[in-house]
């Protein structure tokens, strides 16, 4: 056999992001009730979120801001879009998502199954940027974890995928 190691990440290649994500924001909206603050709805909550977010996560990957830095300012960024400048607000929903986003388990159709057969054949490793407190929780809450060998985070070795 060639290959004896198969590689993957985890975000949106094996453990649904988007859509655990949006479950998570879900419940920030009603629980931090941020229509009464001035938001319009969920969606608009979701989507400007989203958008900020993503804009971090390629400073962050580009290296040009810190983790810290990303944690700290998706949230605010998010708020101050919809007029609401409240930083203990964004540090208790950041809080709130970092806690509760890893625990949702929904994984993208067929995973679980790809990932079993696979194991019947190779070592199976995870690479991944995502942040270390929440990748294994991700793993071992959606029942993945026990198929892979190595799992590999960005900030364990210094350097974000796809460095060399």
């Amino acid at each position: 056999m060639k290959y004896k190691h198969l590689f993957f990440d985890l975000d949106n290649t094996l453990w649904d992001f988007d859509y655990n994500s949006k479950i998570v924001l879900g419940y920030i909206f009603d629980k931090f009730q941020l229509q009464q603050k001035g938001i319009p709805s969920k969606k608009k909550f979701i989507n400007c979120y989203k958008k900020v977010n993503g804009e971090l996560w390629f400073k962050y990957r580009e290296g040009l801001i810190t983790k810290d830095l990303l944690r700290f300012q998706r949230f605010l960024k998010t708020l101050n879009i919809f007029n609401i400048n409240d930083q203990i607000l964004s540090e208790k929903i950041g809080d709130y998502y970092v806690s509760n986003s890893p625990c949702q388990t929904k994984l993208m159709d067929g995973a679980k199954e790809v990932l079993f057969n696979l194991s019947l054949h190779y070592d199976l490793h995870i690479i991944t940027n995502g942040f270390k407190e929440v990748q294994f929780i991700k793993l071992k809450k959606s029942g993945i974890y026990s198929f892979f060998n190595k799992i590999i985070v960005s900030e364990d070795v210094g350097v974000l995928k796809p460095n060399k």
